[in-house]
């Protein structure tokens, strides 16, 4: 498996100022400049995020605006009904104003849209069903643009509405108040805040107005779940909310959290952003992809620990079911792409009859990631409808594409990595067309998105004092990946780990230091022999604690080799810069990894071979001058 890395420019002379400036290691120091942050106050600001950094709430507009009403709807006992959506950023929306408003002794309801006979975002019969039940005041979150025919309905039947969202906008809507950061000249204040980091925002300014701000702080465990399941950049105010979220989620204050995170089989360990993309997101968002995700809500929202454990059992429970159907929708689409010949598209478009409409968003997520580009999969319906999901890749802004492709829509929604769409059935193949042409226009290719790596190390940089360092680049996720590392090593052990020997247990050395790493997924690895291999890693240093020693070990991310040509099954292996060969030959014999062919330089020295190593393992060859015919 010979592969070409890529290398960011190493910024070394701007990163040795900073490294001096901030304190820090050359190798952090190169990766903030090659990050963009360049200057010693952003930098740091970068590596120590405060609270004290966040934007001043009301700043957004229409912010005062929505403080009016709804303290006027408090004063009044008036109902109030948040209007969410049935992901994990609506999900958390909902919960987040709800408990606010509870607790500032309101009348409050919350209201989830059916994926599958509502859709996304407001509908008239549901503004029909509020005003019907009495309620004078509706607030949107993670929702809301597009809506301008449900408001000026809202407003026909008596009932104001406030909007909170954070999608683009596609132009002004007339409700009462309209808060979202891409109204903001400065495109937005606070970064490109998710769904419930607008709803956080709209819960400061509510407590600020009553001398109590930091109460909002016991939020923020919400904040970031929504914020890192929506995959928005993970910079500016995200970063912050997300960076002190994660701490309270840690710290399990909230009862559905517990009970979520002892499900997830994460009880006791360190939360971070895989726990959440991992563990504690598709739980959340199984309820809303299966069916109904009010129980999300409500997970989030009680303080009954015993409700809270069923309410995560049940989620539990859909979350395998969701696993299944996926699995047989990725089989399945895999089989159309071959069947098909898609494999040279730029854009993945694939459409289906029966094709469950609530996972379509993680098997596009899986072929963008296997495929390296754009993946949109659609649900046909019979009425001539497709309704679906989209996941991007870096380098190609989805949302920005379905924009230009809007004559082809009946409606779409997203952002930069994902969106949801509905289109007739018969402009699916002008759409995939249309899609395609852009993303070669754009260069959106399989090898132009592959791996990157950030710096080449050398053995004695990578240390545990290096690897702690690292983690002061944390939160990772979406516009701050993790640093991966390039590294020439010598393989000097090899073993299955895992279930079936899913995964591959490396020993790799170079200048006498050795460290253990992981290639996850890889128990099969083909490229035999590996042992005493010379191999360029991609990896990610990582510190474990084992009955309280720490182990600096490399997570794998890719395997390069300079030194093999691969033909079929035969692996061809050039060792010549071994200096112990007759050594290296003995270890690999023993390693038992199938029958060996070896050619050698000299006649002489090929027979002296032959006669130490005995077996129909082994075979030595000699094609020099003076060969044997």
């Amino acid at each position: 498996m010979k592969k070409k890395w890529k290398y960011r420019q190493a910024k070394f002379e701007q990163g040795e100022i900073l490294a001096r400036e901030l304190e820090i290691s050359i190798i952090t120091a190169v990766l903030l400049c090659q990050r963009g942050f360049t200057e010693p106050e952003k930098a740091r600001k970068f590596l120590f995020p405060s609270l004290q950094d966040l934007s001043d709430p009301l700043s957004l507009t229409g912010m005062e605006e929505a403080l009016g009403r709804i303290n006027l709807a408090l004063e009044r006992q008036e109902k109030m009904l948040i209007y969410g959506d049935y992901d994990v950023d609506g999900v958390t929306s909902t919960a987040l104003l709800y408990s606010l408003l509870k607790e500032l002794g309101g009348k409050v309801a919350f209201y989830i849209p059916s994926r599958f006979e509502e859709g996304y975002g407001l509908n008239k019969e549901a503004v029909k069903k509020a005003a019907a039940g009495g309620y004078s005041l509706l607030l949107t979150v993670d929702c809301g643009e597009k809506a301008e025919a449900e408001i000026l309905l809202g407003k026909e039947l008596g009932l104001d509405i406030i909007v909170t969202d954070h999608h683009q906008p596609q132009g002004e809507i007339k409700a009462l108040a309209h808060i979202n950061p891409w109204r903001e000249k400065s495109c937005p204040p606070g970064g490109h805040l998710a769904g419930v980091g607008v709803a956080y925002k709209l819960a400061q300014a509510l407590l600020a107005a009553r001398k109590k701000e930091e109460e909002a702080e016991k939020y923020l465990d919400l904040v970031a779940l929504g914020t890192i399941a929506d995959i928005v950049p993970l910079l500016g105010e995200n970063r912050i909310l997300v960076k002190y979220g994660l701490e309270k989620l840690q710290a399990g204050e909230r009862a559905g959290v517990r009970a979520l995170l002892e499900v997830a089989g994460y009880a006791g360990k360190p939360v971070d952003v895989d726990s959440i993309n991992f563990g504690l997101a598709p739980r959340l968002n199984a309820a809303g992809r299966m069916g109904d995700a009010s129980p999300g809500v409500e997970l989030l929202t009680t303080s009954d620990a015993e409700r809270a454990r069923e309410i995560a059992a049940a989620l539990d429970k859909e979350n395998k079911l969701r696993q299944k159907v996926e699995q047989e929708i990725l089989a399945e689409a895999y089989a159309l792409i071959n069947a098909e010949g898609l494999q040279d598209r730029h854009v993945l478009v694939l459409a289906s009859r029966g094709w469950h409409e609530g996972v379509l968003g993680i098997v596009a997520s899986r072929l963008a990631e296997s495929f390296h580009r754009p993946a949109i999969l659609l649900s046909l319906d019979d009425n001539g409808m497709a309704r679906g999901s989209g996941r991007s890749v870096p380098g190609f802004n989805l949302a920005a594409a379905l924009t230009g492709a809007a004559g082809l829509l009946e409606r779409f929604g997203g952002h930069e990595a994902a969106a949801g769409l509905t289109l007739k059935e018969t402009n699916i193949g002008l759409l995939a067309d249309e899609l395609d042409l852009l993303a070669r226009q754009r260069a959106a290719t399989a090898e132009e998105a592959g791996m990157v790596l950030d710096i080449f190390l050398d053995v004695k940089d990578l240390t545990s004092n290096l690897t702690e360092e690292l983690s002061l680049l944390a939160p990772f996720g979406q516009s701050n990946p993790q640093p991966v590392f390039g590294g020439c090593f010598q393989i000097t052990g090899k073993r299955k780990v895992g279930k079936n020997g899913k995964h591959l247990k490396l020993t790799v050395e170079d200048q006498g230091i050795k460290f253990p790493a992981l290639f996850f997924g890889n128990g099969s690895f083909d490229m035999k022999p590996l042992y005493r291999r010379q191999v360029e890693l991609a990896f990610v240093p990582e510190i474990n604690i084992w009955n309280g020693k720490k182990e600096l070990s490399l997570v794998v991310k890719g395997m390069s080799f300079s030194d093999t040509y691969t033909e079929k099954d035969l692996a061809v292996v050039d060792r010549r810069h071994i200096i112990n060969k007759r050594r290296y030959l003995e270890e690999l014999v023993s390693l038992g990894e199938g029958n060996i062919a070896v050619y050698v330089n000299t006649g002489s020295e090929k027979e002296l071979l032959a006669k130490n190593f005995t077996g129909d393992r082994v075979a030595f060859l000699h094609q020099g001058k003076g060969a044997p015919p």
